[in-house]
């Protein structure tokens, strides 16, 4: 395979890389740029909260279906078995990115459990997942909120790392419930990626999931503000009344994975990371319009499209390697200015995938590895009859 088709490989869905690396550099934003002024202000990096990072995991549940398509068809079992082995590497790296972290909560522990959590839900056709989607995006935060509430569970601020090894149900209830991204209400992305995946993709595909994707977030946040404004804002500031900050938090900035459980009003608040029907329905919509934008640019532009957004497509395509070099490239750029950060980070992490797709191989360092131990771990066995049972 020569430079050109690493860059741009036939037959590869380059748009869902693109919005990978939109995803990417969009949550680099929040994790160098401050979200708020001293005054309170919001600044300009308070668009990508939560957007980013919930496009990360449609993008992650439209990924691990497409992973998985040649061996669902014919060993439903051993797709399975893939995306379960997936997800512990995954998991595991999150540990240990967790361990070296000091400036911002790691995704990809909750990414694992995801994984190993959405494996059994492979076999379902399309209509199916996105029906469970839609229930998922409304009701978990339900669940969550109720199972909060009564067994009084706070919002846990620990990164998961090796050392939350030595306590596995603590390690268990910040992944699915406390943590940042609690993978209760996270599942919903999931879902919404991985019914995605089943969709015949167009250009006609694309216009409608843009416009539907678009009217839903518009959907979602006009809800939450007829609720606010009829009786929530009330309510909820006197909720806040002893910790001052924690409704604009929660409504502008994001806070951190969970809301208060004193009120049911709090699920009306549409804030980023607050794990809220408001939160996952409009944060979805966004990502599948996002999702429809590129798909719309590359079956419009097909020769140009993948040229000109090669800083998007080259780390997309390469996702767990660029996220981990990110993680640990924060801890060494440390003191710089913000926007000097982020150039820096922009620029290495660009570089780099671009060098590595033109003279090593179209796949990361990380997901090569992935995919060895995967194949390593579910490859065909001879049958009776002396056949092979040949895995992709």
């Amino acid at each position: 395979m020569n430079s050109a088709n690493r860059l741009f490989p036939p037959g590869r869905l380059q748009w869902l890389d693109a919005a990978r690396g939109l995803a990417l550099f969009g949550m680099i934003v929040t994790h160098i740029f401050s979200l708020s002024t001293d005054d309170l202000e919001p600044t300009w990096a308070v668009v990508f909260a939560g957007r980013s990072s919930a496009l990360f995991a449609v993008l992650a549940g439209f990924s691990l279906v497409l992973a998985s398509r040649s061996r669902a068809l014919s060993t439903p079992g051993k797709a399975i078995a893939a995306a379960v082995i997936r997800g512990i590497i995954i998991f595991a790296i999150g540990l240990v990115l967790g361990t070296v972290s000091t400036r911002l909560a790691i995704i990809l522990t909750v990414y694992g459990f995801l994984f190993i959590a959405a494996s059994v839900l492979l076999p379902l056709r399309g209509r199916t997942l996105a029906a469970l989607a839609a229930v998922w995006l409304t009701a978990s935060p339900l669940v969550s909120h109720a199972v909060r509430a009564h067994w009084q569970l706070e919002q846990d601020f620990n990164v998961p790392s090796l050392d939350s090894l030595y306590d596995p149900a603590g390690l268990l209830q910040s992944v699915v419930l406390t943590g940042y991204y609690p993978a209760l209400q996270w599942m919903s992305y999931i879902l919404v990626g991985m019914a995605l995946a089943h969709v015949p993709w167009s250009r006609q595909t694309a216009i409608t999931a843009s416009a539907v994707g678009l009217g839903t977030a518009i959907m979602a946040s006009a809800i939450s503000s007829l609720l606010l404004v009829s009786r929530g804002w009330e309510v909820l500031s006197a909720s806040a009344a002893e910790e001052p900050g924690l409704l604009e938090q929660a409504t502008t900035y994001g806070n951190w994975g969970t809301v208060p459980t004193d009120t049911a009003w709090w699920l009306a608040v549409n804030g980023p990371h607050t794990g809220t029907p408001p939160d996952l329905v409009g944060t979805a919509g966004v990502a599948v319009a996002v999702i429809g934008v590129f798909c719309l640019l590359f079956t419009s532009f097909p020769a140009l499209a993948p040229r000109l957004l090669l800083p998007l497509t080259a780390p997309g395509s390469m996702a767990l390697t660029a996220y981990s070099l990110h993680v640990v490239l924060l801890e060494m750029t440390a003191g710089m200015a913000p926007t000097q950060e982020y150039v820096t980070h922009a620029l290495v992490l660009i570089g780099i995938a671009v060098v590595w797709k033109a003279l090593i191989s179209r796949r990361g360092p990380l997901e090569t590895a992935i995919a060895a131990i995967v194949r390593l771990a579910v490859r065909g066995k001879r049958t009776r009859r002396g056949q092979v049972d040949r895995v992709g």
